[in-house]
């Protein structure tokens, strides 16, 4: 139990939260003509989120998420 600053107390359940990002990215270049060069470069993303809950149940709740940003460019 725990106050909240009003007087009061409430329960708040003990858990242990984790997350972990990454993002990888690789870049290609390939010249169309003398003047004009095509670039691109996928980034990839993902991320991780897992939370270890200990109350009367023990509970443990995962998320994962990956996706995939392309960028293409004329330069």
């Amino acid at each position: 139990m725990q106050s909240n600053g009003i007087g009061t107390t409430v329960d708040r359940p003990s858990s242990n939260v984790d997350f972990n990002q990454g993002a990888y990215t690789f870049m290609g270049l390939r010249q169309l003509n003398e003047k004009v060069d095509l670039v691109f470069e996928p980034l990839g993303t993902s991320f991780r989120a897992s939370s270890i809950s200990r109350n009367r149940l023990f509970r443990v709740l995962s998320r994962n998420k990956q996706w995939v940003d392309p960028i293409v460019a004329l330069s």
